[in-house]
């Protein structure tokens, strides 16, 4: 019998070593695990056509050589269904985007799980009618960000600090998120570790929640039994 298929899709390039092993720990032993990237083969040169104009929604995102670029959603998209496609091509049971970003119209013939819908959801659900902290990559991000916590129905406080920059910049935005009193912390991008969760929760105080492990939890429980 060959073993259960999950895919996970990142907007950059695969395979994700930076999150996906530590993902792995809360999943079952017998699932094979394919990755796909919206950015594979996609070399320096052609990187730099995909760079955001002013004005259009943000991304960034992790190569495979280890570096970060930044790229507009409208050039990543396409890119990205196709490496969502690949997988479902490979059967993969579930398909899962390791991205907390805003994707419409994104489309799988199988189970497609966009960690923006459950991940903001269950912050949502977390802090009710308090007060969200939420840390993205970008400056450039803040205001997306802001319009789609204040979509989920949350009062939020965005700052920006990259997990694929320095730590004196994440534990500025910590401590900005401790004075201004939020409830609980949204670490809102796939590239933050289990390592930087707790910088910030020992900074702030409060409860961080980190969206790859908690993707990575909601996946078990659609692979069990």
């Amino acid at each position: 019998m060959m073993p259960r298929r999950l895919g996970f899709v990142t907007i950059g390039q695969s395979p994700r070593d930076d999150i996906v092993p530590a993902m792995m720990q809360y999943l079952p032993r017998e699932i094979e695990v394919l990755q796909a990237g919206a950015l594979d083969g996609v070399d320096s040169a052609s990187l730099a056509a995909l760079a955001p104009e002013p004005g259009e929604y943000v991304l960034t995102t992790r190569l495979a050589g280890g570096g970060a670029v930044t790229v507009a959603r409208r050039h990543v998209l396409p890119r990205l269904q196709a490496a969502v496609s690949r997988l479902a091509e490979q059967r993969a049971e579930i398909v899962a985007v390791l991205c907390t970003g805003t994707f419409p119209d994104l489309e799988a013939p199988t189970l497609l799980i966009e960690p923006e819908k459950v991940f903001h959801g269950f912050c949502a659900g977390v802090v009710g009618k308090g007060h969200l902290g939420a840390i993205i990559p970008l400056p450039a991000q803040v205001a997306q960000a802001e319009t789609r916590w204040r979509a989920a129905g949350v009062r939020s406080t965005v700052v920006a600090a990259s997990p694929y920059g320095g730590r004196s910049a994440l534990e500025e935005a910590a401590q900005r998120l401790k004075e201004a009193r939020v409830a609980a912390v949204a670490l809102d991008c796939f590239g933050f570790t289990e390592e930087m969760r707790s910088r910030v929760r020992e900074i702030v105080g409060k409860p961080a929640i980190l969206a790859n492990a908690y993707l990575a939890r909601a996946l078990a429980e659609l692979l069990a039994g």
